[in-house]
């Protein structure tokens, strides 16, 4: 596979253990992983571009090691963190999506924001979007995404989470891009991602199940895809405005139509 990119961490430290005779660089486990998925799952978020990693290399600083040669030292794992589909000869491709000036300025914004995040709803919902990506099956996609939804928008109280989670859905996302997110269009969305989900969770699988939703221009989108999106969206939302991490405080936007901060 040819690499379209890379991402270069600086000045990361590991302390070998005294018991280990060999160099532990081929052990995935002592990279920064979880910083580096943080930075893709940013990617996917600011950009809406699914991409990933299939090594992981170090070089040392400061450090004698017995080499031949004149090449650079360089030590590391092969690994396969990055959707299925592109073993299908995706690097064959004529083309790949580009990042505007824009985009990095936003991406930015957004790694800084998931990289300092300490919050366990954000946390745990930015993991099961990275793992919704990395999927090949269809429900197990919708499945992350929904568990992510449910993890920033329910609560504690007993009571019908399609009906509260759609609603608290509709309420951030038509506020803060009114153009963009209709109100009862997001509702009626969410209630039909839930059924697809439904089906797919009781094995309804004899019967015929939509996996588009129609649009207001007559055009179709896979229920996947615009789970996604009202993901993101939700995410971009919640990493800058943390107050609505509080379900009362979506609710209460919901019901007086004073937003926060947008």
């Amino acid at each position: 596979m040819s690499a379209t990119h890379e991402l270069v961490l600086d000045d990361f430290h590991y302390k070998k253990p005294t018991h280990f005779y060999y160099e532990p660089f081929s052990n995935a486990n002592i990279y920064p992983r979880d910083l580096i998925e943080r930075f893709f799952t940013s990617l996917k978020i600011a950009t809406d571009f699914t991409s990933g990693y299939a090594q992981l290399l170090m070089v040392p600083k400061d450090r004698s090691i017995n080499v031949s040669g004149d090449l650079p030292l360089m030590m590391g794992i092969s690994t396969r963190s990055y959707p299925s589909y592109f073993d299908d000869f995706y690097w064959n491709l004529e083309d790949y999506p580009k990042i505007t000036k824009l985009q990095q300025d936003e991406l930015k914004k957004v790694f800084t924001a998931v990289r300092d995040s300490s919050n366990n709803q954000i946390i745990f919902a930015l993991r099961r979007f990275y793992k919704s990506n990395l999927r090949s099956e269809e429900e197990d996609i919708i499945n992350d995404l929904i568990i992510a939804l449910e993890m920033l928008l329910s609560d504690s109280e007993k009571g019908e989470i399609t009906h509260k989670l759609a609603l608290r859905l509709v309420a951030l996302l038509s506020k803060s891009k009114p153009d963009r997110y209709e109100p009862l269009t997001v509702f009626a969305n969410v209630k039909k991602i839930y059924a697809y989900r439904s089906h797919i969770v009781h094995g309804a699988y004899k019967k015929k199940i939509n996996k588009e939703i129609q649009l207001t221009d007559n055009n179709t989108i896979p229920i996947v895809t615009l789970t996604n999106e009202y993901l993101r969206q939700l995410l971009i939302i919640l990493l800058h405005e943390h107050a609505y991490l509080k379900p009362s405080a979506i609710d209460n936007l919901l019901l007086t139509g004073v937003p926060n901060h947008f």
